[in-house]
């Protein structure tokens, strides 16, 4: 049986074009934002009130949804720590079943962090939430960072 994968990018400094062409080109039909202030991004173009994410991927036939919970803007350990904690359980919980309940969508989870790994360290934490996701999903799944 093939694995069912859950997707993973971050927008960085890609232009809206690049980054929609990304998507579709590996099938996504869902994209989960895991900024914790989709409001706030250093590229103005996704940022909500300008063109916005979701106004963006709306344009493009990608269903959006903004997933502030996951969020980080803390750092890495916090949010390693963050995740040990009973409440993330929930969180986590409640987006599987969200997930599993629209199948047969392909899903990626978004941020702004360029590159999930930098000088051989995790440097976003959407890889540590999708881990995570991917362990309560079952062995069916896996990550695949864009």
């Amino acid at each position: 049986m093939m694995k069912r994968t859950l997707f993973t990018i971050g927008y960085g400094n890609m232009l809206p074009e690049k980054f929609v062409a990304k998507l579709k080109e590996n099938g996504i039909t869902m994209v989960a934002d895991v900024r914790r202030l989709a409001s706030k991004s250093w590229n103005s173009r996704y940022r909500a009130g300008s063109i916005g994410m979701g106004t963006l991927l709306y344009e493009a036939d990608i269903e959006y949804s903004h997933w502030h919970e996951f969020g980080n803007e803390c750092g890495i350990d916090k949010y390693l720590a963050w995740l040990r904690e009973p409440k993330p359980d929930e969180v986590l919980q409640e987006l599987t079943f969200f997930i599993e309940d629209s199948i047969p969508s392909v899903w990626c989870l978004i941020c702004c962090e360029k590159d999930v790994y930098k000088d051989g360290k995790v440097n976003c934490h959407r890889k540590y939430g999708a881990d995570a996701m991917v362990k309560l999903l079952g062995d069916d799944w896996r990550v695949e960072h864009l």
